[in-house]
């Protein structure tokens, strides 16, 4: 499966998050354990141009984050399921 960014999701993308390029930085640490570590699952609720920022549901939760600290984490797209 092919890895993306968390900033570079569509609206309404759902995963789970593949690895993080820079655990050690402070910010990014604070955000792991908050639960966005490898395996978490994940859906795109709200991005905001304006702002900067992706809101996400995770773990019963949302989170919103600084794009920019999106960029350091790679997921992996689930596929969407077909409604019938």
């Amino acid at each position: 499966m092919k890895e993306k960014t968390l900033k570079n999701l569509p609206l309404g993308s759902s995963g789970k998050i593949s690895r993080c390029l820079s655990p050690m930085r402070a910010d990014v640490y604070r955000l792991l354990e908050m639960g966005l570590c490898r395996g978490a699952p994940f859906t795109v609720l709200r991005t905001s141009s304006v702002f900067g920022a992706i809101e996400l549901a995770l773990a019963g939760s949302r989170l919103c984050i600084a794009q920019e600290l999106a960029a350091q984490f790679l997921v992996i797209i689930l596929p969407s399921k077909l409604k019938g």
